[in-house]
């Protein structure tokens, strides 16, 4: 539901029209082209998370056996 970029089409020849099934293609390959964007923005933020709980298990494991050490 939001903008995240635009595409351009242009044609060397003068007049040239789209018909029907080429801006079905362009739509298309508008929303490919989100999604994999999205996957990407999800994938880092994925990524993010599993570092922050990396790091959060690593201290707590170190503060629970310390009293024991």
């Amino acid at each position: 539901g939001r903008v995240i970029g635009t595409m351009t089409f242009a044609s060397a020849n003068k007049g040239r029209t789209y018909d029907r099934q080429m801006v079905e293609l362009a739509e298309e390959l508008g929303r490919r082209v989100a999604l994999a964007h999205e996957n990407s923005r999800l994938y880092v933020f994925s990524q993010k998370a599993i570092e922050i709980r990396n790091d959060f298990l690593s201290i707590a494991s170190h503060e629970l056996n310390t009293p024991i050490t």
